[in-house]
């Protein structure tokens, strides 16, 4: 999948706007955005985690058809809110 595709739906889906932001909820380290950039793709675990922690739907993401979220099995959807995130030591807010 192509990194500006990626980081477009993934921003909208999680209402975020940084790259940073995007590997502290992908629990990773900000230099895997900056090598996948450099790459021009994405690995096929992030789009998989970001299923599984957020709800978010694959095909939405690769294709941009279909619905952003996965509805659950109770017929709730997941959709996250981010106010802030605690890192270790140190608190994000947005």
């Amino acid at each position: 999948m192509k990194f500006d595709i990626f980081i477009r739906r993934t921003f909208e889906a999680l209402k975020i706007s940084s790259q940073n932001r995007l590997a502290i909820l992908l629990g990773i380290n900000r230099a895997g955005i900056t090598q996948a950039k450099n790459k021009g793709t994405v690995p096929d675990k992030w789009i998989l985690d970001l299923y599984r922690k957020y709800g978010i739907n694959p095909d939405w993401i690769e294709t941009g058809k279909g619905k952003m979220f996965i509805v659950e099995r109770n017929g709730s959807i997941i959709v996250p809110e981010y106010k802030s995130v605690t890192c270790k030591s140190q608190t994000l807010r947005w």
